[in-house]
């Protein structure tokens, strides 16, 4: 069954996303949420001391200071939730805005073929989803999982001490910076959020990046059309509680645009 996730927006901004039909994924460290990656740092720093002293010297390779230093994370939430309450209060403009529905498979697909086609070979890096952790629980028991699999030996692979260490260690931080990435206090939990999202580091092929400001800084993005193909990965659009478009005027918008056979939704929603 196709997944969809949805990106709730202000009018303007909305109707820029359907004409554009581009996303945008934004530096981690410059997001509304102050706390991002942080939070999830704070948590593995707490468990490593506490239970796996002998890995300490990770957190030095996964710190926040690290972030846009040794490796970057470019981010764009999604929510699973298509009529939201707090998603429209905020950022849906009160109710006001609308919200745009896309595969999840066709993004992550579309963006690998655009890149794979800007190089002409295979390339190394690309979009991809996961469901935030809100639950303090389940992601200690997730590091836990892959601090113990750092330790397991496979002894059917013939390696040194120093290569073992060496690939187990790369491999557990990719896998904790990962963690970081998709961790969010459980006050944002009724947003139910997927997030996509982009790791840079000196192993992937490079993005193209621009540069906006956002709070006052100076922050890195990449933007990337989700259609390929005359195929576009938006499949349903809907309207806020009290939005002022209607569904003729949309519907006639979208037709336009070539994308007749989205579907169009209204928030089942009635308050004013």
């Amino acid at each position: 069954m196709e997944e969809i996730i949805y990106r709730y927006a202000v009018v303007d901004t909305f109707i820029n996303m359907l004409e554009s039909q581009e996303l945008w994924f934004s530096d981690i460290k410059k997001m509304n949420d102050w706390d991002e990656y942080d939070c999830g740092y704070r948590i593995i720093e707490q468990v490593i001391q506490a239970e796996f002293p002998d890995k300490a010297y990770i957190l030095k390779q996964i710190s926040p200071s690290k972030v846009n230093s040794d490796f970057a994370i470019l981010i764009c939430s999604f929510s699973q939730k298509f009529d939201c309450l707090s998603m429209w209060r905020g950022y849906g403009d009160n109710g006001n805005g609308a919200a745009i529905g896309y595969s999840k498979n066709e993004v992550e697909n579309h963006h690998l073929f655009q890149r794979y086609l800007a190089k002409n070979a295979p390339i190394n890096g690309k979009v991809q989803f996961f469901p935030v952790i809100y639950s303090v629980e389940i992601f200690t028991n997730e590091v836990k999982k892959y601090l113990n699999e750092s330790r397991r030996r496979n002894p059917g692979v013939q390696l040194n001490d120093a290569q073992f260490n060496h690939l187990t260690d790369s491999k557990l931080c990719m896998a904790l910076i990962r963690l970081c990435t998709l961790y969010k206090n459980d006050f944002f939990v009724d947003e139910r959020e997927t997030r996509g999202f982009i790791e840079i580091d000196a192993f992937t092929d490079p993005y193209e990046l621009a540069e906006r400001e956002i709070y006052d800084e100076k922050s890195k993005y990449h933007k990337f059309c989700t259609t390929f193909a005359n195929i576009s990965a938006i499949k349903e659009v809907v309207l806020g509680p009290t939005c002022k478009i209607s569904e003729n005027e949309l519907k006639k918008k979208l037709v336009t645009l070539g994308l007749g056979e989205v579907v169009i939704r209204k928030s089942r929603g009635t308050y004013r």
